[in-house]
């Protein structure tokens, strides 16, 4: 008998051996250019601002590394040329006015326009010129549009920043309410003037009180709203230029930390929406003072402070559409010095005191609207005065309001339509 064949074993499976996993390799962080070294450590995010590649901070930083010759550079001309690019790509420079070289990175930032410098330092920064092409000639600005970069305050060595009659020129306070604090950190300017742009602030930032070397302050006709503050006027003791005119203070007085500025020369605050009184006039400080305009304003039952007369070198005064109410003071006559005067649109009373004919030089005496009756003293009538201009010469109301004037130019309402 033939045996079965046996069987042969069926093997086990082989299990596999296990295929290890890769090791990962790391990914190289970003290298940083020497340049951008030097300017991440004055960028006032920290070097955040450039994660993003489209940021006005990039652009600049990029225009910066591509300049040919930016390994000749100081630190200190990597740092100014940065800040002065970020101006250019934060306001649209390609179609600014005059942009005469900011586009030739090897030109030298002294002989960019809209710039002057002592040494390799700009300490000038000029976007507002005479424009001698219209008729007739006007101030204008250099077309800056978009948001004013705040790393200018990395040239805290600036002397005088003028970038006034840019109208869609802004700052960064819609989305933060202290945007303008960064104008504190340029402890070294004289002057600052911003007037026409659209800059806006909870009234006039504090930190400008840091500017303690400020001669000439002009914000006239931004959006600076809300209360003034008495203390940060009192740093400006070298201060003989301010205009505030244009902006809405919300009914506050003005401080009479203005009143005691020793230096102050020139003073307008035309239509900000100021109240209160005339209270700073009483303080006796300014000496110097020789124009002085708060037109357009609410001073309520308010007086036309005889404290006036301490103000020996004025020579311009304008208080019209004040609702101020008394009579015109007979310290008016005090000064001696009074070219011009506007009191019209008010509620004085009274009649006109013969003291302000001691002011020879008076060309302007403006008083119409007003309940001052009565006739112009001949103190008056003999001074010699411009006429045949609408805002010059004297101007009172009407015979059949009451007031009599063989020396004036014109009277209300013949000429002038009621407010």
């Amino acid at each position: 008998v033939t045996p079965a064949p046996t069987p042969s074993p069926t093997p086990a499976p082989v299990t596999p051996a296990p295929t290890p996993s890769p090791t990962p390799i790391p990914t190289p962080l970003p290298t940083i250019s020497a340049v951008q070294e030097v300017i991440e450590g004055v960028a006032l995010q920290g070097g955040a601002e450039f994660n993003d590649p489209n940021s006005y901070q990039s652009r600049a930083l990029a225009w910066l590394e591509a300049n040919p010759n930016v390994d000749s550079y100081t630190n200190f001309q990597l740092i100014q040329r940065y800040a002065l690019r970020c101006i250019y790509e934060s306001t649209n420079g390609d179609n600014w006015e005059d942009n005469f070289r900011w586009n030739k990175p090897e030109a030298e930032e002294c002989t960019w326009a809209n710039l002057e410098c002592i040494g390799n330092q700009v300490v000038r920064i000029e976007f507002e010129y005479f424009n001698t092409n219209v008729d007739p000639p006007v101030n204008s600005g250099n077309n800056l549009d978009g948001l004013f970069p705040p790393e200018v305050s990395i040239m805290n060595w600036l002397i005088r920043l003028n970038i006034s009659e840019n109208p869609k020129l802004q700052n960064e306070a819609i989305q933060d309410p202290n945007g303008l604090d960064w104008l504190g950190e340029l402890t070294q300017l004289t002057f600052l003037s911003i007037k026409n742009n659209l800059f806006e602030a909870n009234g006039i930032p504090s930190a400008l009180g840091n500017l303690e070397k400020l001669i000439f302050l002009d914000i006239e006709n931004n959006n600076f709203n809300g209360p003034l503050d008495e203390d940060l006027f009192s740093k400006w003791s070298n201060i003989s230029f301010m205009s505030l005119s244009y902006n809405d203070f919300q009914g506050s007085a003005i401080p009479t930390s203005i009143g005691a500025l020793s230096e102050l020369q020139f003073f307008f605050s035309l239509g900000s929406e100021a109240g209160g009184d005339l209270s700073f006039m009483k303080i006796g400080g300014n000496s110097k003072l020789v124009e002085l305009w708060v037109d357009n304003n609410d001073f309520s039952g308010s007086t036309i402070p005889t404290e006036v007369g301490l103000m020996p070198s004025l020579q311009s005064l304008s208080l019209s559409s004040n609702k101020l109410q008394g009579t015109l003071p007979t310290e008016l006559g005090s000064t001696g010095n009074m070219i011009q005067m506007w009191f019209y649109e008010n509620l004085l009373t009274g009649s006109v005191p013969p003291e302000i004919g001691l002011n020879f030089k008076l060309k302007t005496f403006q008083f119409f609207a007003n309940d001052i009756f009565g006739t112009m003293p001949a103190d008056i009538c003999d001074l010699p005065k411009q006429s045949g201009l609408v805002n010059e010469g004297f101007v009172g109301n009407c015979p059949d309001l009451g007031f009599f004037c063989d020396c004036c130019d014109q009277c209300f309402p013949d000429t002038f339509p009621a407010a």
